[in-house]
């Protein structure tokens, strides 16, 4: 069974990968309450990011 962080993880990632090569980059919401700017290098970075915590479940 997978953990609501863990689906959470999977959207986000599913997402970023999804508009990874849009050259205006990506907002995102935190806690459903604050709007975070991402640059498309900063997406790129969450995405390499989340890929090392998503193996940690695997």
């Amino acid at each position: 069974m997978f953990s609501n962080y863990e689906v959470q993880l999977n959207n986000i990632y599913h997402y970023l990968k999804k508009h990874q090569h849009e050259e205006d980059g990506q907002i995102i919401t935190l806690y459903d309450q604050m709007l975070v700017r991402l640059a498309q290098n900063e997406v790129n970075q969450l995405i390499v990011d989340l890929e090392k915590v998503m193996s940690l479940y695997h």
